[in-house]
């Protein structure tokens, strides 16, 4: 141990020991600038700099959880028939899981409009309302062409919210 405190010592005192202590502090100078501008991820235990972007996405999800609510709790209306024997509960409980799948996407934060995903999700929703005992009205292919096309809407709403959210330069 003394020996490595008069080493740190012979380097600090000689004249190399004050370079050695201002390339020290230029480089930790262009970390944290690096960090300030989001181009460089630092995260010490008393120190996170990301540039924002944990913020931004917290942002973007609260707006995308917010939007999807509002629109699958808006389908109650639509879906709502008088031949139907379940009362508000049953319906709002479909609605509610299908809420619950949605987050999914959102917190995973891949959502897009390919067809191919969007394929996925519209099945995702379908087979998701067909597991519960639902009326023969709600199994017909023009309420499944119904489910498709909300689906298809949500995600199309979704990935606007993002795109809007970036165009602000990530003013959410």
């Amino acid at each position: 141990m003394e020996k490595g405190i008069e080493a740190a010592r012979a380097v600090l005192t000689s004249g190399n020991g004050t370079a050695a202590i201002i390339g020290a502090f230029a480089i930790l100078l262009l970390l944290v600038l690096a960090a300030a501008f989001g181009l460089l991820d630092l995260r010490l235990p008393f120190l996170r700099l990301n540039g924002g972007k944990d913020e931004f996405e917290r942002r973007v999800i609260q707006k995308q959880m917010e939007a999807a609510y509002v629109f699958i709790m808006s389908l109650e209306g639509k879906i709502k028939t008088a031949e139907t024997r379940y009362g508000g509960y049953f319906l709002e409980r479909i609605l509610e899981r299908v809420y619950d799948k949605v987050m999914e996407w959102i917190v995973f934060n891949h959502i897009n409009t390919t067809s191919l995903y969007v394929e996925d999700k519209q099945d995702s929703v379908c087979n998701l309302v067909y597991m519960f005992p639902v009326d023969d009205a709600f199994k017909t292919p023009e309420f499944n062409a119904r489910m498709r096309a909300w689906t298809r809407e949500l995600i199309e709403r979704l990935v606007r919210i993002r795109e809007l959210c970036e165009g602000k330069n990530g003013l959410a």
